[in-house]
């Protein structure tokens, strides 16, 4: 598979299908257990990873790790800067206006955003966008060490890593200082 393809076909399952298996297993999640809403969350986690674990196995991706994780982090990006600059320019108001502005922006989490804004806890985006991402980089390595696939680590990717690391601190600091 060609660079350039490879990379819509990740980023269209980032932004689109990643966020909406993640629905689907919290649904599940939350219809098997009422009572026990972990299981949601880890349903929300487990059907994302077997996705990106078998797509890993057949993408044919490339061996630099910058080339195979920049679409990961320009959906990352993506996702977490709406979520940074829509709270941040409402004075991290969590109610009312930025909080629709934000749900049309992330229509693919539209069911656990829904959840979040049911609950009052929408200060737990940052760790779900976050987790999520880490578990899809973690499932993707995995995969290629399990099938002994090459992958050269390049400065560029130490780039991409301090990046997501930046992000996610804005974000905690953003969410987190005003609990």
């Amino acid at each position: 598979m060609s660079l350039k393809k490879y990379n819509i076909i990740t980023v269209l399952i980032a932004l689109l299908a990643n966020p909406i298996l993640m629905s689907i297993g919290f649904i599940v999640g939350a219809v098997i257990s009422r009572h026990f809403i972990i299981i949601a969350f880890i349903l929300s986690v487990l059907l994302p990873v077997l996705v990106w674990f078998l797509y890993a196995k057949k993408a044919g991706m490339p061996e630099k790790a910058s080339d195979i994780f920049l679409p990961l982090l320009i959906v990352f990006g993506y996702y977490m800067l709406s979520c940074i600059i829509t709270f941040g320019c409402a004075g991290y108001d969590l109610t009312g206006e930025p909080v629709k502005i934000y749900i049309i922006l992330t229509v693919p989490y539209l069911v656990i955003n829904a959840f979040l804004d049911f609950i009052g806890a929408f200060n737990f985006i940052p760790v779900i966008y976050s987790g999520g991402t880490l578990a899809i980089a973690l499932t993707v390595f995995l995969t290629r060490k399990i099938n002994k696939e090459k992958l050269i680590f390049d400065r560029k990717f130490f780039i991409y890593a301090a990046v997501f690391v930046c992000l996610c601190g804005v974000a905690a600091y953003q969410f987190y200082d005003r609990i």
